[in-house]
């Protein structure tokens, strides 16, 4: 499998590996994953506006996103069922406390996509920070498969609702799905890197 772009396999992945192991790191780094995606996910919807340019751009977006939370996930298993070196426990405790990592995501993301520092605070082009961040949260805390597919379809939903492109259901479901099995393809992707650097 060919990693995707900006994505450098042999150094990345042991990175990711060693510190998804530990349960703050974990949180500190899917949660920043998962708010740069949301606000890239806005930031296709605004610069690609028709749904046949907007469909590949937002794949694009989305796989990545699930590479890491599959890279992550992986190592999260590995800690608690083969290691003990942490409980689920102590994941979840790091994912009720940790939310400050999701603002800092989206001030990195922010400046990023913009090319200017905003401030974590109001609104992002019309998204609520405080939303953006309870998403975020709710997401890291259903760490599965099927979690992944349905957070980024409703990160996809709502980057559309707050950019103003006008959409009707059906595209935006199809749209949805598509971005969706992008980031499951990722997911898969992810956990295959990470046992196959873990020797399993």
């Amino acid at each position: 499998v060919n990693p995707p772009k900006g994505f450098e396999t042999g150094t990345l992945v042991p990175f990711l590996a060693n510190v998804g192991r530990d349960p703050d790191a974990y949180v500190a780094i899917s949660e920043s994953s998962q708010a740069n995606t949301a606000i890239w996910m806005q930031e296709v919807a605004k610069q690609h506006p028709g749904y046949d340019e907007m469909t590949p751009a937002m794949e694009n977006v989305a796989h990545p996103g699930g590479v890491v939370a599959g890279i992550l996930s992986d190592a999260r298993d590995q800690a608690i069922f083969e290691e003990h070196s942490a409980s689920d426990k102590d994941f979840n405790d790091a994912v009720a406390t940790g939310d400050k990592w999701a603002g800092r995501g989206l001030g990195m993301a922010v400046g990023a996509a913009t090319g200017a520092a905003a401030p974590i605070v109001g609104t992002i082009a019309g998204w609520a920070v405080e939303d953006i961040q309870a998403m975020v949260v709710d997401q890291v805390q259903q760490d599965t498969t099927d979690e992944v597919r349905d957070s980024t379809a409703d990160s996809l939903r709502e980057a559309i609702r707050n950019s103003g492109v006008d959409m009707s259901p059906q595209k935006l479901d199809t749209l949805a799905e598509s971005a969706a099995r992008a980031a499951d393809d990722g997911h898969t992707t992810g956990a295959t890197w990470n046992s196959s650097g873990s020797g399993r």
